[in-house]
């Protein structure tokens, strides 16, 4: 009971989850993409788990077999075994496979064009071979390499297990056990480990294989990153000889020699060790200029073909001038813009002219924006609430939830002037915003997503938010725009108080018929949330519309 209780328990705060996830995908727009997401995550996990599954199961049941016992006279036995081998080979195909691996795999087998225009000089391989082909041929030798070790260890510990209780009878009169009889030395006596042994050892011929492309991503000093001449003319022979001596080993292995399956890997790993290094100190460093060459000059090439410089760009004479005069006429644009201010002092200057509690400017940006017909550039500043500066009232639960949900304004300067007190000049500030350059405009200036946010948040509630102070009293305000998804019905709330793990969803008063929650706030973690295959900017910026 104890064991359906927790399996229930967990997945109901999955099914929760899911409910709350659902909303927000909803919110979005892009249910589409979450059941796409859902699929891609689901079913090559659940794949590799069925076949792991099913190997483990064969395996445990050969040991059973071998060791003379009945699994149906022991019912008990039989469900937590099953369970136990269920969650072992989930958690291999978790560990070992990456679904987006997969899914990048099978949705590049087709790509043409740039993916397989050019090809690497040593291996002939296009892109695409190596950005969606060979992480999806690793992660599967991972899986088996996995499932190999784990299905000969459920194998020898149920077999060894049960032999040697067939042997005691009762564990309870057990004094000692004899290291003997664990039957450590005569484990590879049985066909089914040998077997398991010698597919190990085809697996690792496979690694090895795949292994060689990895070279062309080896770092060699500062100068050069690529195959070089130890590689050329020694790893890569020495690899064919580990692939070559893992094969060997795998079919002595399967004949029941061990020992001389042992040496022959055993030697060809020692020699693939030993003598790249050999060489490289005693040939190629004496004379490293004239040998590696022709290497540095495909580095030099591959590198201006990944830049385009060898295609978009034309190396042309130009002849320095320095005692020609300037002409700040000709470059007053340019002169215009050149910034002044640095990240630090402006963010230290605004926050000692713009204090507004409990608020901060976490972050200063630069952007252009065009003021008067001219394009200049900008410096400027979110104020984001900083919850630690409302001390213990900061804890209660209502403050970040109902009342402290969002930051208010930005001050923004021109990044090259300079007042005569040496400070900033801002041409947005104050709160409510005060805007001193035409042509830009601040109607809104609640901000509910950015950096410096907690969730989650509830807004259109009973409990007006605050918005900004103004001398001794606070200045409140409700939410006017459409983000967060509906949370009024019961089944809503007790979904986000049970994912959330917070009785207090449930219980809370303030929510209205017209309550919407918001989660996943933080700008960089909802981008990724959406498309966590594409690595994002950790430094968005804010931007006056």
């Amino acid at each position: 009971y104890a064991i359906v209780a927790i399996v229930l328990f967990v997945a109901l705060r999955w099914i929760c989850a899911w409910a709350i996830d659902y909303q927000w995908w909803k919110e979005m727009g892009q249910l589409r993409t979450w059941f796409s997401i859902l699929a891609y995550s689901l079913i090559p996990a659940t794949g590799a788990t069925i076949i792991a599954f099913v190997i483990f199961w064969i395996a445990h049941s050969l040991a059973l077999k071998q060791a003379r016992v009945r699994l149906r006279e022991h019912p008990l036995y039989a469900k937590l075994t099953a369970v136990g081998i269920f969650l072992v080979a989930m958690i291999v195909s978790l560990s070992t496979l990456d679904t987006w691996t997969v899914v990048r795999y099978f949705g590049g087998r087709d790509l043409a064009g740039a993916a397989t225009a050019w090809r690497d000089p040593v291996f002939g391989n296009p892109l695409s071979f190596y950005l969606f082909k060979i992480p999806f041929y690793s992660d599967l030798l991972g899986l088996l390499l996995g499932i190999v070790v784990l299905g000969a260890l459920i194998y020898w510990v149920a077999e060894r297990g049960w032999e040697l209780t067939g042997r005691v009878g009762d564990w309870k009169n057990v004094q000692e056990i004899n290291i003997n009889q664990l039957g450590l030395a005569g484990a590879l006596k049985s066909n089914f480990l040998r077997g398991l042994g010698a597919v190990f050892l085809l697996s690792m011929a496979a690694r090895f294989f795949l292994g060689r492309y990895s070279l062309l991503l080896e770092e060699h000093g500062s100068f050069m990153v690529g195959i070089d001449y130890v590689d050329q003319n020694i790893v890569l022979p020495l690899q064919w000889v580990e692939i070559v001596g893992c094969v060997i080993s795998a079919g002595l292995l399967a004949m029941g020699r061990w020992r001389s399956s042992l040496i022959v890997v055993g030697g060809a790993i020692v020699l693939r060790i030993a003598i790249p290094p050999i060489i490289s100190t005693a040939y190629v460093r004496p004379n490293e200029i004239s040998i590696e060459r022709p290497y540095i000059q495909k580095h030099i090439e591959a590198t201006r073909s990944a830049f385009g410089i060898d295609q978009r760009t034309n190396e042309v004479e130009f002849a320095a001038k320095p005692d020609e005069p300037v002409d700040f006429k000709l470059h007053q644009p340019l002169l215009d813009n050149v910034r002044l201010w640095d990240w630090h002092a402006f963010h230290d200057a605004v926050t000692q002219l713009q204090p507004y509690r409990p608020y901060i400017y976490s972050d200063t940006d630069v952007d252009r924006y065009t003021i008067n017909g001219q394009l200049r550039q900008m410096m400027l500043s979110p104020r984001e609430l900083d919850l630690t500066q409302l001390g213990e009232a900061g804890t209660r639960w209502i403050n970040p939830h109902f009342i402290y949900t969002h930051g208010y304004g930005i001050v923004m300067a021109e990044a090259n002037t300079v007042s005569p007190n040496g400070l900033p000049e801002l041409i947005v500030k104050d709160a409510p915003p005060v805007v001193s350059a035409p042509g830009l405009k601040l109607t809104r200036p609640e901000l509910y997503y950015g950096e410096n946010v907690q969730d989650p948040v509830f807004v259109d509630t009973a409990q007006a938010e605050f918005d900004y102070p103004s001398g001794d009293r606070n200045v409140e305000t409700h939410y006017q725009g459409k983000g967060g998804f509906p949370i009024s019905s019961l089944l809503m709330r007790t979904a986000a108080a049970v994912s959330r793990q917070d009785i207090n969803i449930l219980l809370t008063g303030y929510l209205t018929q017209d309550s919407r929650m918001m989660i996943r706030r933080n700008v960089t973690a909802r981008l990724s949330a959406m498309a966590d295959f594409l690595n994002w900017d950790t430094d968005p910026y804010l931007v006056l519309t």
